[in-house]
């Protein structure tokens, strides 16, 4: 298990700088920008504006190869107030905006949104549990079949297993839709105020056969991590697999592992301090291989700063797979901070 996952280039389908205008004006912020991002700038947009942006590989437009396309993007949203929380973050063919994500106003809440033709109008609310934090980056994943009978699925904090909202496309949307996508779109809020900021924005083709084409290998993009450098020390009770910190390694040795023999084993291991001003999430990431059902199906992570352990709802363990997850908040359920992230361990549990 480890915080790390290297992606993208100019090559692989389309990671994007730059801005290509229509309305309004673009605003480049260099602070705060996402944790451990090697971003140097984020991108923030003029409210009641448009800003437009069409995705190029070398000398040409991309477009996906086949129905389906991920897009990613990181947002750090700054209030959730009556009047000042509406924005629209998807993809655009021209300047239509088609298929993406924005929030209830007030509530913060993540909503997907399909254009009527003209506009786009939601079509799927999360639960109010996967509402928004204010100025924390959080990580949303969109999931798109653009044909009748896709569905579109709205993913969040690098879970990409377990969609907090999915819609079904109609034929009907596919004729508003236009055609497939050639950009990407962000509509601005409402009002005036502190803007949201938005970075770490790309795509990936699933079907292309071209460099990463797994929805669970670009869970953290934009994240450089740690490797563990400890087993752990809050006790047994967090020591119970085979193996221990040498055997998580970046890349990935799947001659060297963790092992969980039954189920409810818990392995938590210490990570190397962060010398960063400040840590606004963390994101987890484990390369799991499971033979049987010996130690159950299922897994979860776990962060555990030895007074609060806080475990994630319980998820597939792939066969032979990459899974992910971020937290937002520290094992306290405040904000994070780097002596919180210094003080806490993160690690991963066998479940039925």
């Amino acid at each position: 298990m480890s915080t790390r996952q290297d992606w993208g280039g100019e090559a692989e389908d389309s990671v994007l700088d730059g801005v290509i205008q229509t309305t309004g004006t673009v605003t480049y912020g260099t602070s705060p920008l996402p944790p451990n991002s090697p971003s140097t700038v984020s991108m923030r947009g003029s409210p009641n504006h448009l800003f437009y942006r069409s995705w190029t590989v070398g000398d040409g437009t991309w477009q996906p190869s086949g129905t389906t396309y991920w897009m990613h993007s990181r947002i750090r949203h700054n209030t959730t107030t009556a009047t000042d929380s509406s924005f629209f973050m998807g993809t655009a063919r021209g300047t239509l905006l088609q298929i993406g994500w924005s929030l209830e106003n007030s509530t913060g809440i993540p909503t997907i949104q399909v254009t009527d033709g003209v506009n786009p109008t939601v079509r799927a609310t999360a639960s109010p549990t996967d509402a928004i934090s204010v100025d924390t980056y959080e990580r949303f994943h969109l999931f798109v079949d653009h044909q009748a009978g896709g569905q579109v699925r709205l993913y969040k904090d690098g879970d990409v297993a377990n969609p907090i909202a999915t819609y079904t496309l109609t034929a009907g949307d596919i004729t508003n839709l236009g055609g497939l996508p050639d950009g990407y779109g962000k509509k601005g809020r409402s009002n005036g105020g502190a803007l949201d900021y938005f970075d770490d924005i790309f795509m990936m083709d699933p079907e292309d056969g071209i460099g990463v084409v797994s929805e669970f290998a670009i869970a953290e993009a934009g994240v450089f991590g740690y490797e563990a450098s400890a087993d752990t020390a809050l006790g047994a009770g967090n020591n119970q697999m085979t193996g221990g910190f040498a055997e998580v390694d970046v890349p990935p040795n799947l001659a060297t592992f963790l092992e969980a023999t039954a189920v409810n084993q818990l392995e938590t291991l210490v990570f190397p301090d962060s010398t960063d001003a400040r840590v606004y999430s963390v994101s987890t990431r484990a390369r799991v291989t499971r033979t049987g059902t010996t130690a159950g199906s299922n897994m979860r992570f776990v962060q555990d700063d030895g007074t609060n352990q806080v475990q994630t709802t319980d998820m597939v363990a792939p066969g032979d797979g990459t899974t992910a997850h971020e937290f937002p908040t520290a094992p306290d359920a405040g904000a994070w901070t780097t002596a919180k992230f210094n003080a806490t361990e993160f690690g991963v549990e066998s479940r039925t």
